[in-house]
Formats: structure tokens, sequence, C-alpha cells
């Protein structure tokens, strides 16, 4: 990360690691969502990796001080809430595409 500090500036490089985290817990949601509705994990499961990803969404949105991050962490609980696999996914892909030219992280 002091990598990306140094040719970013600290502002950003944050806003970067928050736009990751989000992408992240999106897309993961997402499978999830997708695996439940494939009847592919349990019920239980599905619950507490959904209740994990509003938690680390949530807090990510009271950590940043990004307000697009903020906007997209609460689409992304709204998306979960809502059970929408399509919507995550378009949110990561988003994310992913403003990530630009540093790239994935993982």
């Amino acid at each position: 990360m002091a990598l990306l500090g140094l040719t970013l500036g600290p502002g950003r490089a944050d806003e970067l690691t928050d736009i990751r985290a989000v992408r992240s817990f999106a897309a993961e949601a997402a499978k999830v969502i997708e695996f439940s509705n494939q009847h592919k994990v349990t019920a239980t499961y599905t619950a507490v990796m959904k209740n994990q990803a509003r938690s680390q969404l949530r807090n990510t949105a009271e950590s940043t001080d990004s307000p697009r991050v903020k906007k997209y962490a609460q689409q992304a609980i709204d998306a979960v809430n809502a059970n929408d696999a399509a919507t995550l996914k378009r949110i990561a892909q988003e994310l992913f595409t403003m990530e630009g030219v540093h790239g994935r992280a993982d």
C-alpha cells in the first residue's frame, strides 16, 4: 500500500482500497445469492454470508471519506437486502472499472 501512496497520494490510495473492498464484498454477495438461487448452498449459509456482507459494506461506508464509495456501499447493501445478484454484479463491474490502471489488488 505504501507504493500506491507514493503514486496516488494518500487520499486516492485510501479510496482505492475502499473501492476494492466494496467491489469484493459485492461480488462475493452476488455469488452467494446465485448459489442460493441454484440451491447449491443452505439457507443458513446464505443468511450468514449476507449478514457478513452487509456488515462489511456498512463498516466500509462508515469509515471511508469518499462519497462515491459510500454511495456504492449503500447500493450494494440495498441489493443484498433485495437478493439482487444482477445489481451486485453491476456494482462490482463498475468498481472494477473505477480501479483504472492500478488494477486489482487480489
